[in-house]
């Protein structure tokens, strides 16, 4: 086994095809390019079996991988060719006891936890709900106008022609496929909603047939889904990244959900670089690596939502990043895959590299810093150096600017430009979080601050951006999607860091007036933090009858906020009855200050528990008298 490690990260313009997803913080191993999977030489695959690194099969007729680690009976058996060769000639054994037991599932299909107790729908039963094709038409045409950047897992030229055979003969259709299909479906269903124009039924005045959320569940049971085939994982990552979005409060049940993704996904051999795999075709090892980028993308941000581990360990995955290669450019019959394109070249695979390339290191820096009291200087610069290299492969039609700049974009774009740079922001306010409190007394970290309070400032400006700003481009509806607390807790950490900085600076000015002095240029102006938080908290005031997070959110800032005018009225500084202009989180909108009393459902706040609090796991309930 060999290693090539690369010494820097690639530019923007060079080959990342060999980008293994890695989140070691050192960024000589973090993009690097590994060979793990050379080809065995002199020896041929025997039935699609090879065993660089584990075995894995490749089943063409029911168009099925699966993948053994190196610690399976299988796996050993394959270091002796003899020995490989008997699956080959006791094939037919297998494949007979594999008909035997799906005659008897059929027959008796016994309860389980992860397929329900009543018994699966038949394909007749499933291919009753599918809408009439001009309706399914428009529906999956959506899908790919809305999502074509930003979910590339799914080849839309692929798709298309499979959709074109089922509906020459639906009952050749799998049912896995079919699940897909009702996957699509409720996707584009959705961007109808976020655009806030009306759905496809009420333009064509026709009854909507069914829930396709629930047809995308009986599709993946009657599919067998813990036996995953092609498109079994695809319709899974759909299913999650869609439902995760509509619940006004943080849920177990899609991390769980993503959780048995994971595990069928490594079943596959997906987390593999499929180089050392001969049964695998250049496109099915490009897809691969696109399916495999997004359950890393969903895992990261699974992990930071609920504060715990990811479930991916990336010592366990070698997968390498997706080439930047349009869908045009390569099918299901290619023998070989072009040289990929400039990173300065979107195509529908372009937003999936940057992001994931800025999620394995936001992963790396959670890794450290909640394990980690107190970082060193060392693991402080690897991790600034990491975020910087990683931030700059973003090419420039994809950056942030000032908002003034970016009126002539499409909103796809500038949607784009914010993701990407509230991932790199959230990761500058997890790096820094724990000097807020310490730059008060240690003058050598107060850069460090600074910069953990410029991150969440920017990052408050996002959430105006996205709630008011672009009005035009944004409507209600889709800004609603970002008043919820799960796509929108990066939000409530920049909003915490802002409170507990305004907090800290006036339990400290009577201790270290120095330190804490309002030098121009050197600290963040009080009234600018305190009008943007103002800002914030007005969103979270739009949602919190609804939604716990956002109450918790509304009670604690309106508290800080609270301290902080009462401060100011005492030193002749108040904040005065709006909070207006561009330093309101660059909205322009007017957001009341009230300027006297804390709100009348404003819980009181337990200061010792909040000081107490540094970094980790926290329990807001700890933290509000109700």
């Amino acid at each position: 086994m060999s290693t090539n490690k690369s010494p820097e990260l690639m530019s923007a313009g060079t080959d990342h095809s060999g980008d293994v997803m890695s989140s070691d913080l050192n960024i000589a191993q973090s993009f690097e390019t590994l060979d793990h999977q050379q080809k065995i030489n002199g020896e041929e695959e025997i039935d699609n079996v090879t065993r660089a690194f584990g075995s894995m099969k490749v089943d063409h007729v029911e168009n099925q991988t699966v993948y053994l680690g190196g610690a399976h009976w299988v796996s050993i058996m394959c270091e002796v060719d003899e020995l490989r060769s008997y699956l080959v000639e006791y094939d037919q054994l297998e494949n007979v006891a594999r008909e035997n037991g799906a005659t008897l599932r059929d027959v008796d299909t016994p309860s389980s936890l992860l397929r329900g107790i009543a018994p699966p729908a038949t394909q007749e039963d499933i291919l009753s709900y599918i809408p009439a094709r001009a309706t399914v038409d428009v529906l999956v045409n959506r899908f790919f106008e809305a999502y074509r950047t930003t979910i590339a897992f799914i080849h839309e030229p692929t798709f298309k022609a499979e959709y074109i055979n089922h509906w020459n003969d639906p009952k050749k259709t799998k049912i896995v496929w079919l699940g897909l299909l009702f996957a699509i479906l409720h996707c584009a269903e959705v961007s109808y909603e976020e655009s806030g124009e009306p759905s496809v039924w009420d333009q064509y005045d026709v009854p909507r047939p069914a829930d396709f959320k629930a047809l995308i569940v009986q599709c993946l049971i009657a599919s067998d889904y813990t036996n995953p085939i092609a498109y079994t994982v695809e319709t899974l990552m759909l299913y999650i990244q869609f439902d995760g979005t509509t619940p006004p409060d943080l849920s177990i049940e899609t991390p769980l959900i993503l959780g048995t993704t994971i595990r069928l996904a490594m079943r596959m051999g997906i987390h593999r670089n499929s180089n050392g795999y001969p049964g695998l075709t250049p496109f099915q090892d490009e897809m691969r690596r696109r399916l495999w980028a997004a359950i890393l993308m969903s895992d990261t941000l699974h992990s930071f939502q609920l504060s715990l581990p990811a479930t991916i360990h990336q010592i366990d995955c070698n997968c390498a990043m997706p080439r930047n290669i349009r869908n045009d450019e390569f099918g299901p019959d290619s023998t070989e895959l072009p040289p990929p394109r400039s990173l300065n070249e979107q195509s529908e695979v372009t937003y999936t590299i940057l992001k994931t390339r800025l999620l394995l290191v936001l992963k790396e820096i959670m890794n450290i810093t909640n394990h980690t009291d107190i970082m060193s200087v060392e693991e402080i610069r690897k991790c600034e150096t990491t975020l910087s290299e990683a931030q700059a492969t973003i090419p420039p039609f994809l950056r942030v600017f000032r908002v003034e700049e970016s009126t002539s974009v499409s909103a796809s774009i500038q949607s784009q430009r914010i993701a990407f740079d509230r991932v790199y922001q959230l990761s500058r306010c997890m790096l820094y979080r724990k000097f807020l409190r310490r730059a008060r007394t240690d003058p050598s970290v107060i850069q460090y601050r600074l910069s953990c309070v410029d991150a969440a400032l920017i990052l408050l400006r996002h959430q105006s951006t996205l709630f008011v700003k672009f009005n035009p481009m944004f409507s209600p509806t889709v800004r609603r999607r970002h008043k919820f607390t799960q796509p929108t807790l990066d939000f409530f950490v920049a909003g915490m860091i802002v409170a507990l900085d305004l907090y800290y600076g006036l339990e400290a000015e009577s201790r270290a007036p120095i330190l804490n002095s309002q030098a121009p240029g050197d600290f963040p102006d009080r009234v600018k933090m305190s009008t943007a938080l103002e800002t914030s908290n007005h969103f979270w005031g739009m949602s919190k009858d609804r939604s716990v997070e956002s109450a918790k959110a509304y009670g604690i800032f309106s508290y800080v906020l609270q301290k902080v005018r009462s401060c100011q009225t005492a030193t002749g500084n108040g904040l005065g009855e709006y909070a207006t202009g561009p330093d309101a989180g660059a909205t322009g909108m007017e957001v009341p200050c009230h300027s006297s009393g804390s709100p009348s459902n404003a819980p009181e706040f337990n200061w010792d528990s909040w000081n107490a609090c540094d970094g980790g796991d926290v329990d807001f309930e700890a933290f509000l008298q109700w």
